[in-house]
């Protein structure tokens, strides 16, 4: 595959900040410059402006702006260099995107078209970090099924998300684990316990302090915020690849930004600012023993929203990766093994009581929430609970 690699750096001095780039095309530095300080500001307002429109509720508007970021991001970056440079890229080419800097990161480089003869999306992986710096080993490929491990905070619609993963797993060579208390040390656990291809969080990230953060349930019934950095030493040697599907009451700058940090020390972190079942056709591709590259070229063009939600644009997913490089999940040579693994919610017993209490209930978070106040306040008289099987005692 060819790669074009775009290496966005800082520029200039304090008072006049800019950006310096160079496109690189077969290992040959087809154009390079340096941005004005009006150019400069005008990246900034193409990220913004494209953020802007996957909250519009205006959705044919909303896609004829498309074409306008697009030329921007063309004049700005594509315009100078070498005559009839880019005549030369391959139709299947990849664009990669070298950056410290978020908002170039950020910068909706899908919408770029490098020559008429390519037809469909553009793929493009984001490296975050310094230029040249090392990079993180290439993810192993295990024994499928493939293994999703799924955790949705209290903050999202935990409920619809968590029903939308389990459905679009049917029928699928896919083995899906939800983790029951949402917590943190669950989280860590489960990783470790089940060891999954992908770990998926529906969470609401913001940005805190010049970094990211999301929330996560804890054990007092508050919510935690955890850094991408504290996730990332959490998850670094259990996990290689993690989704963020965001929810309305975040940010997607702070989700792109989470998953920015999380690529230095997790190998692929997929940012999705939108909900998680809009991602069937991609894990579909990746249970069939797709790399996550060709998993996500499988996701539909950027369209409008769900008809008749008057939501705006549906976004491209973001791929970062600081990875030497991106090959399948599924070792389709290795025998597929169902892991015997199951997500448990430990339940201490009734105060006053001797007897009660479980290490394993299994059951949806969001009812069994419930459970409690129903048996307190006579809205449930009988509760019956059994082993596996169906087998145990009734109380």
């Amino acid at each position: 595959m060819q790669d074009i690699i775009i290496k966005v750096s800082e520029a200039g001095t304090a008072a006049a900040r800019t950006f310096a780039y160079e496109i690189i095309a077969d290992a040959i530095v087809a154009a390079q410059g340096t941005l004005t300080p009006v150019q400069t500001q005008q990246v900034h307002e193409i990220g913004s402006q494209y953020f802007s429109l996957l909250g519009a509720k205006g959705q044919e508007q909303a896609m004829s702006y498309l074409p306008l970021l697009r030329d921007a991001l063309a004049h700005i970056f594509l315009e100078r260099g070498e005559q009839g440079w880019r005549e030369s890229i391959a139709s299947d080419a990849r664009l990669v995107i070298s950056s410290s800097i978020p908002e170039v990161l950020q910068l909706p480089w899908e919408l770029l078209r490098f020559s008429p003869s390519i037809d469909g999306g553009l793929r493009v992986v984001r490296r975050p970090g310094i230029i040249g710096g090392s990079s993180l080993p290439r993810p192993k490929a295990s024994a499928g099924p493939l293994r999703l491990l799924f955790l949705a905070s209290d903050s999202i619609a935990r409920e619809e998300e968590e029903k939308a993963v389990l459905e679009m797993a049917e029928g699928l060579e896919m083995e899906v684990v939800v983790c029951e208390s949402g917590t943190r040390q669950e989280l860590k656990e489960a990783a470790g316990k089940f060891r999954p291809h992908l770990l998926h969080l529906a969470v609401t990230a913001k940005s805190v302090g010049g970094g990211a953060a999301v929330y996560l349930p804890d054990r007092s019934g508050g919510m935690e915020m955890i850094s991408a950095e504290d996730l990332a030493q959490d998850l670094q040697d259990s996990v290689s690849a993690i989704v963020l599907s965001g929810g309305e009451m975040g940010s997607a700058q702070a989700l792109h930004l989470f998953c920015q940090r999380l690529s230095d020390k997790i190998p692929l972190a997929l940012a999705w600012d939108a909900p998680a079942a809009l991602l069937r056709p991609f894990y579909r591709a990746l249970a069939a023993g797709a790399d996550p590259e060709d998993a996500l070229h499988a996701q539909p063009e950027m369209t409008a929203g769900p008809s008749g939600t008057g939501s705006g644009l549906m976004p491209f997913p973001a791929l970062y990766s600081q990875a030497a490089g991106i090959g399948p999940m599924i070792d389709s040579q290795a025998r597929k093994s169902v892991s015997e693994f199951q997500a448990c919610l430990q339940i201490p017993a009734l105060p006053g009581l001797a007897e009660g209490r479980t290490e394993c209930f299994v059951g949806r978070r969001a009812e069994t929430s419930r459970l409690y106040p129903a048996l307190r306040d006579g809205g449930v008289h009988t509760l019956i609970i059994t082993g596996q099987d169906g087998s145990g005692k009734s109380s």
